[in-house]
């Protein structure tokens, strides 16, 4: 079944309350509110994302906001914290709900059985295609996932050959706050999944999906090419053993920069496109590095790696992961204005690396918000309450232990990312060329 044709509306509704039943009933009171008053008369896709001291009772979350929203597809997970507007709940529980009506939606639920590697690749590539009841209308995927029990980057290669043609995003991440297998939440409807991954494929008309990432890295060094590597372990780079160039690398930096990487680690960017003249800050997949193995003098990163390959090293701090998002928000700016936004950001970020709460949350709220006036800036800080996640831009997410999204063109599972799904109504030329 397909929806009416109109504009796409969204609404979210935020509750904090270490009380499972009154944080979820809140949340979707003020988002229904707000999704009426947004003149939204049917929900297509309900988001949920609730704080990991909820993901016991999941099963009464999603009857909740079924009973309260009738949406035709609910889909969310538990997380060590939320997010709502500009709001980022690392340390108190909550419950998050967006509505969204989705212009001609065909909503196509998958579990993580439909997705899963079989020995021939081929196969496994074509079930996913049936999954995702893929198009040329598909605009984007959804899918969440269990740290413990889903083995996402083996899946992403058939993923990515499904959805490269179509140009479809595929946005997500892995639940967190679970400290063993089991205690993480996925919600897909009236199913509560323990582990796996759940998931919709969204496609229609008159819908666009625009996925920015963010992977707040700045590159220190010259490029290397790798000259000798097995797996995920590199032994040579540009002909020199790969210790004694990372070694340099480090000792060229200013005092501070090697203190913060003293406190944060070294990053190892791999170029995504070898063809390109040129390489800049999105063109490299970041990774981290694991280890350096001294009896064979390889360093070992959180990747497969080859012969010929293109990296650089790369450190990470506040300043560039700010910096990074908010040039990626600028560039969004210039598009039409969004109707809401999904973010999912890593559970590395937040307090753990701007010192401060909300940074995240509050670039991309601040991206779309209008000026405020100056008696209003200077209003002091208030508590959270219902209200709050209310703004010019409807956000909602949560952070997570490893994200999905795509760089270069191909979607990938990241760590210390903010990655933004922003859903808008499709323009009119890019109907007509649907059309055609």
């Amino acid at each position: 079944m397909q929806t009416e044709l109109g504009a796409v509306r969204a609404a979210v509704g935020v509750a904090s309350d270490p009380d499972t039943a009154i944080a979820t009933a809140t949340a979707c009171q003020v988002c229904e509110q707000r999704f009426r008053d947004a003149g939204a008369s049917r929900c297509d896709l309900a988001l949920v994302f609730a704080s990991a001291i909820h993901a016991p009772l999941a099963p009464e979350i999603a009857a909740t906001v079924r009973a309260s929203l009738s949406p035709r597809c609910l889909l969310g997970c538990s997380s060590e914290a939320i997010i709502a507007g500009r709001t980022e709940l690392e340390s108190s529980p909550g419950v998050v709900v967006m509505a969204l009506s989705i212009p001609g939606a065909q909503l196509t639920p998958f579990t993580g059985p439909q997705v899963a590697i079989a020995e021939d690749d081929d196969t496994t590539a074509s079930r996913i295609e049936a999954a995702f009841n893929a198009s040329a209308q598909l605009r984007g995927v959804i899918m969440l996932a269990d740290p413990f029990s889903m083995p996402v980057s083996r899946v992403l290669p058939a993923i990515n050959r499904v959805l490269g043609p179509l140009h479809a995003p595929l946005i997500g991440g892995f639940a967190s706050g679970a400290n063993q297998p089991g205690q993480a939440a996925l919600m897909l409807d009236q199913r509560i999944e323990r582990a796996g991954a759940v998931g919709v494929a969204i496609a229609s008309p008159r819908l666009e999906i625009d996925v920015v990432v963010s992977q707040g890295c700045r590159p220190i060094g010259p490029n290397f090419v790798i000259t000798r590597a097995r797996q995920n372990a590199i032994f040579e780079l540009g002909g020199r053993p790969a210790g004694e160039v990372i070694r340099d690398v480090i000792a060229s930096l200013p005092p501070d920069e090697r203190a913060t990487l003293k406190q944060r680690g070294i990053m190892l960017g791999r170029v995504i496109n070898e063809y390109k003249d040129r390489f800049g800050r999105s063109d490299y997949l970041i990774r981290g590095i694991h280890a350096f193995e001294h009896t064979s003098g390889a360093l070992l990163v959180g990747d497969m790696v080859r012969v010929g390959q293109t990296v650089r090293f790369h450190m990470q701090d506040a300043a560039t992961a700010r910096q990074d998002l908010d040039m990626l928000l600028d560039a969004q700016k210039l598009r039409e204005r969004p109707a809401a936004g999904l973010l999912v950001t890593c559970n590395g970020r937040g307090r753990r690396m701007f010192g401060r709460p909300h940074a995240d949350a509050d670039a991309v709220a601040r991206a779309f918000q209008p000026p405020e006036a100056g008696e209003s800036l200077a209003r002091g800080g208030e508590e959270i309450g219902p209200e709050d996640g209310a703004g010019p831009l409807p956000v909602a997410g949560f952070f997570a232990a490893g994200e999905i999204a795509p760089v270069g063109g191909e979607c990938f599972l990241h760590g210390q990312t903010a990655c933004v799904a922003f859903f808008r109504d499709r323009t009119e030329a890019a109907r007509q060329t649907d059309a055609r």
